[in-house]
């Protein structure tokens, strides 16, 4: 009986720990018409952040530095139609603002303005096998 007990509380604790995590935690690649990039998405205090993971637009070409991380997506707010109020920092130090809706499990759409027009992005998740074998 103490067994189950312990199994069943370990059980409820995975469970409840599991829900606190957001969906769209996790790490994402972008290849667009400008760059290609890598983001890990986080959860802090109700709000998505991004740190910046690897950057490429063929002029500039940038990897994580793991002393100091860059986040360059922040305050993304979680909401009932997808995540919306994010800045996403440029490179050039400038920022977008930028809404969210993950369409698939594995399949984040971001859009911005860029040089005053609409822009959508299609971000795609980096499953885990991906990221032990360096892809």
């Amino acid at each position: 009986m103490k067994n189950f007990i312990a199994i069943l509380a370990c059980l409820v604790l995975t469970v409840s720990c599991a829900k606190g995590q957001d969906p769209i935690e996790g790490t994402w690649k972008v290849k667009s018409e400008f760059y290609q990039a890598t983001y890990e998405l986080i959860s802090f205090k109700g709000k998505i952040f991004g740190k910046l993971k690897y950057y490429n637009d063929g002029e500039q070409e940038l990897r994580e530095q793991k002393k100091k991380p860059s986040y360059v997506l922040t305050d993304l707010v979680p909401g009932k139609n997808g995540y919306s109020k994010g800045k996403l920092y440029g490179i050039d130090g400038k920022y977008y603002e930028i809404n969210a809706v993950l369409k698939q499990e594995d399949l984040l759409e971001v859009k911005m303005t860029y040089q005053g027009k609409p822009y959508t992005e299609i971000w795609n998740r980096v499953k885990e096998e991906e990221k032990s074998n360096g892809k």
